[in-house]
């Protein structure tokens, strides 16, 4: 999938992850330890991409006395974003298909990105970071740092990360927290205003420092925020009939469009799909190891739904490692599925 995380043609994936977390379904690099920002840069082939703007042009072709001729002509005030690609060192466009930006956009590499991560672990002294890698042929890349281990009610560990992602076709970098239960992995997507931080380029040390301040204070603000209503949602039961309420509300069932024979057969499929949908929410709600301790509450819920969603949901693929893939970037691209259970779960 050159289109998501990319590979090279022995395919070895431009992605690293540290204390042997094996994630990413056993592509790129796994370490014993926390990783260094030579390692980020280096094991994720992230390093001496030199982003830059060349003119963009267009392929012209016109029939004369001689033949055919081909001329190419810039595009004013256009510009196509290009780099080295990881692998073969030769420069290609970023993205697939390539980005086109304007006078405004400006190149940043990923080498800025870690400097101002490598500020967050100089200020907080627990933070490592965990995994790096590049997506969508460059389009994007990210890098998390994992800041501290938590409890929701002394009984459910959480670890708290800040994840960043450089979005080199926009030029909108985003940093904002995530939040993944020990358990099983699951990465927690709530609906906290204003939980992304903007990052805003800029030349003065003192000034990224400043915005290094501003992303652990967001980071800290949200993680208090999540345990308050983490454990809202743990004190406040939930039988099973009101549980299979909120999944159908969450994955309503499906209706028949139509009244011919296809409209039937869909209809037929769609349902079945739903039912075994809802079976298997209803096990992970009842039976599931990782409910040990919030079963049956508020709190169990979403979980279970944010496990169906990380772990069993149906994902785009044409192999078993298309779909893990395409699971694996539900962590970073969000899944507003789960915003969607916390505003059905929470309590007031």
């Amino acid at each position: 999938m050159a289109h998501e995380l990319e590979q090279d043609e022995q395919g070895r994936a431009a992605f690293v992850s540290g204390n042997n977390v094996d994630a990413w379904h056993r592509l790129g690099q796994v370490l014993p330890s926390g990783l260094s920002a030579e390692d980020v840069l280096t094991e994720a082939s992230l390093r001496d991409w030199d982003v830059r703007k060349v003119p963009a042009c267009v392929k012209l072709e016109q029939l004369t006395d001689d033949g055919v001729t081909t001329e190419y002509v810039e595009v004013p005030s256009q510009w196509a974003v290009v780099r080295n690609n990881p692998f073969t060192r030769t420069a290609e466009p970023i993205g697939d298909p390539g980005g086109v930006v304007g006078r405004v956009y400006q190149p940043f590499q990923n080498e800025q990105a870690v400097d101002f991560l490598a500020a967050v672990t100089d200020q907080w002294s627990d933070a490592e970071y965990e995994t790096a890698g590049s997506i969508r042929k460059g389009a994007q890349v990210f890098i998390t740092v994992k800041l501290k281990e938590f409890t929701v009610g002394g009984v459910d560990g959480h670890k708290m990360y800040l994840v960043y992602i450089v979005n080199h076709t926009t030029g909108s970098n985003l940093c904002f927290p995530s939040n993944i239960r020990v358990v099983c992995a699951n990465t927690a997507d709530w609906a906290v205003a204003n939980a992304i931080y903007r990052f805003r380029h800029s030349a003065s040390i003192d000034a990224k420092h400043g915005q290094v301040r501003d992303a652990l204070r967001l980071a800290f603000n949200y993680d208090a925020l999540f345990q308050a209503e983490a454990e809202k949602l743990l004190a406040t039961p939930m039988d099973l009939p009101e549980y299979q309420g909120f999944t159908t509300q969450l994955f309503p069932k499906p209706e028949q469009d139509g009244s011919d024979d296809d409209a039937r057969r869909k209809f037929e499929r769609a349902t079945r799909r739903w039912n075994s949908q809802q079976s298997v929410l209803k096990q992970l709600y009842l039976f599931a190891d990782t409910q040990e301790d919030i079963r049956l509450t508020r709190w169990g819920a979403y979980n279970a739904v944010t496990e169906y969603m990380d772990h069993l949901a149906p994902s785009a693929g044409r192999t078993v490692a298309e779909k893990q893939q395409a699971r694996a970037l539900r962590t970073v691209d969000g899944t507003p599925i789960k915003k969607q259970a916390f505003e059905l779960l929470k309590v007031s």
